[in-house]
């Protein structure tokens, strides 16, 4: 059995980026690669029926940072084609490949520095960025017609999700996917997307490095914790003895229970 992406330090995920890639070229044939967080609930049948129609080549899809000099991709998810991976890696053996300590911002150099055409698919209204596991508003039944994946999901609100999935596919209640077009960049953000690092404050500007030196940077000697202790506390959020019982109603009595009743169960009592 392989072991793979294991480093020192807190922050390599620009390092870990590169390493799957490496892994994954010589041993699959695919054409997109997705990264995203763990506390990211991804609609996945929305995802496939979508990605039929999207470019084959070139694209940079995700939730986009519109801010001057840093606009990129957030590294929570992110969309890339095969033929761009190729790309930075064919650089990384050049030994001409830049490096950083953020995996964003490494990906956004990488990504000013391609010859290819790029699309620019932000897609910030689809992708949500902010804590839906806190909100009541993103607990619906067709939550994933309406959205691809949503950030901020930790096991509970995960649980509560997949629960109204799983009963609208048991009463089998159709999905219908809207395939936007892909706008302009320009049309949505007034910055230009070539990216400088020099753009962040202080906390996270640090000047990229060829990675065939194996550069390391001083930013934390522990390990990156992410924030599920602090997105689970739902205390005064989420009710916890009323959820708890509703999950046992759910367990005992399933058949009685639809997607509409659990979505005005979870607006009305998360409200």
């Amino acid at each position: 059995m392989e072991t793979f992406g294991s480093v020192a330090g807190g922050f390599a995920f620009a390092e870990r980026l590169l390493w799957i890639w490496e892994w994954l070229l010589p041993r699959y044939n695919y054409s997109y690669f997705l990264r995203i967080d763990d506390d990211h609930f991804l609609c996945v049948d929305h995802l496939l029926h979508e990605i039929q129609s999207r470019p084959r080549n070139g694209l940079y899809w995700g939730f986009i940072h519109c801010k001057p000099q840093i606009v990129r991709v957030d590294e929570a998810w992110l969309m890339l084609t095969v033929d761009l991976i190729e790309e930075i890696l064919q650089a990384k053996m050049n030994s001409s490949l830049l490096c950083h300590p953020y995996g964003d911002q490494a990906v956004a150099l990488w990504i000013t520095a391609s010859s290819k055409n790029i699309t620019y698919f932000m897609d910030n209204d689809r992708i949500v960025h902010k804590s839906a596991g806190r909100d009541p508003k993103f607990f619906r039944r067709d939550v994933c017609e309406r959205f691809l994946s949503l950030h901020g999901s930790y096991p509970t609100a995960m649980h509560r999700f997949w629960l109204l999935l799983k009963l609208r596919k048991r009463d089998r209640v159709p999905m219908h996917y809207h395939v936007i077009n892909i706008k302009p960049f320009s049309k949505l953000c007034s910055y230009s997307p070539h990216f400088n690092y020099k753009g962040f404050i202080p906390e996270y500007r640090f000047e990229p490095k060829l990675c065939s030196k194996n550069p390391k940077w001083r930013i934390s000697n522990q390990r990156h914790a992410g924030r599920e202790e602090e997105g689970e506390r739902y205390s005064r959020y989420w009710k916890r003895v009323t959820f708890k019982l509703f999950d046992r109603m759910v367990e005992w009595r399933a058949s009685h229970f639809t997607a509409e009743i659990l979505e005005t169960f979870f607006m009305n009592t998360l409200s």
